[in-house]
């Protein structure tokens, strides 16, 4: 049971070894500080001119949802590396059955135990390099810097970042893991998505001296090992390393991911930390730090850049939305209204200066 009036979510995360109360302290600021009414968005914010309000609302509610984005990720992230333990768990025995006793799987189970191991290493990774992307957008709205903030990577903005000097990002990341961990997480996400996977490799581990009855010894484990190099193809890989050892990491896939995972957890919560400083400071003097949003959001030149999609599903009207029976997170509620978005707001949008920011329906 969780404490009498404590947060369901914050002790969840707990419990999944995550803590991230910075976070969340960045996610209450920047909500408190949406204006449910003129000038919408961050109430704050200048410069305050009806001709960015369009600019004003989109970067403000991209900012919150990047932001309450981060530990739902962090959190899918503990999920996927719970379901690696169990499945490569499964994996061990399978290993024992078909390749030290020559039994060919008799059930689906055994044969997608392998599978399901590295998906679940694959939804863990990208679930971190997506809470990086998130943070990155963080630091797009609150530092601000003149990026888009809706197409914002950690990658660029690290670039982008230090050249600022108010976070000492990669001062941040060395404190926070071993040499080069973000980038060969962001490598081995973007080999995921985008490229052919490489060769992962077991190494067998005898866990007792115990021996079956057919004389194989009772209890083994296979050690999953990643690759060294998550960037390069399987040619590109062989044809730069002197041995089978330079191509993997010389620890347990477990360990990695455990690794990866509390790395994240520490840099974003030092990111958050500094973040909600930098964004007390601009509040308490708006004037010192205009935010540049007509550089944070641009206005679509083409219909074309709007991302419509003509799916419709594969039963469409099947299933009918009620929207009486809907019902709203507050947090939610105070988003629509800073973003005027109430059929009471919809003369907000109506007017000259915003029209052509954000789509109509078609």
């Amino acid at each position: 049971m969780f404490p009498e009036g404590s947060d369901p979510r914050a002790e969840t995360e707990l419990r999944l070894g995550l803590s991230l109360p910075n976070s969340h302290a960045l996610e209450g600021a920047i909500h408190d500080d949406l204006a449910q009414h003129q000038p919408y968005g961050v109430g704050w914010w200048l410069p305050n001119s009806e001709q960015l309000r369009a600019c004003r609302i989109l970067v403000a509610d991209a900012l919150y949802a990047t932001v309450a984005s981060i530990p739902h990720h962090l959190t899918a992230a503990q999920i996927h590396r719970l379901e690696y333990m169990a499945s490569a768990e499964h994996d061990a025995g399978v290993f024992a059955e078909t390749v030290l006793r020559q039994r060919h799987p008799q059930v689906a189970r055994d044969v997608l135990a392998a599978v399901q191991a590295r998906a679940a290493i694959d939804s863990l990774i990208t679930a971190l390099a997506s809470a990086l992307d998130c943070l990155a957008g963080a630091i797009v709205g609150v530092v601000p810097l003149r990026v888009n903030i809706k197409t914002a990577s950690f990658r660029r903005v690290r670039s982008i970042a230090e050249g600022v000097g108010q976070l000492e990002l990669d001062g941040m990341i060395q404190h926070c893991g071993p040499q080069g961990w973000v980038d060969w997480m962001l490598e081995y996400r973007n080999m995921v998505i985008h490229r052919g996977r490489r060769i992962e490799m077991h190494n067998p581990a005898l866990e007792t001296e115990i021996v079956a009855p057919d004389g194989v010894p009772a209890k083994w484990s296979t050690n999953l090992h990643l690759p060294h190099h998550p960037g390069l193809t399987e040619v590109e890989a062989f044809r730069v390393t002197s041995s089978v050892h330079s191509l993997l990491l010389a620890e347990k896939a477990e360990v990695t991911l455990e690794g990866l995972v509390s790395s994240t957890n520490r840099l974003v919560e030092l990111v958050a930390e500094r973040l909600l400083s930098v964004w007390r400071d601009r509040r308490s003097d708006p004037r010192a730090s205009p935010q540049p949003l007509s550089s944070q959001w641009k206005k679509p030149s083409d219909r074309a850049e709007w991302a419509w999609s003509d799916f419709g599903g594969y039963d469409p009207g099947s299933d009918q939305l009620d929207p009486s029976a809907v019902r709203f997170n507050p947090k939610l509620v105070k988003r629509l209204l800073a973003a005027a978005l109430m059929d009471h707001q919809e003369s907000v949008w109506s007017r000259p200066e915003m029209i052509g920011y954000a789509p109509r329906e078609r």
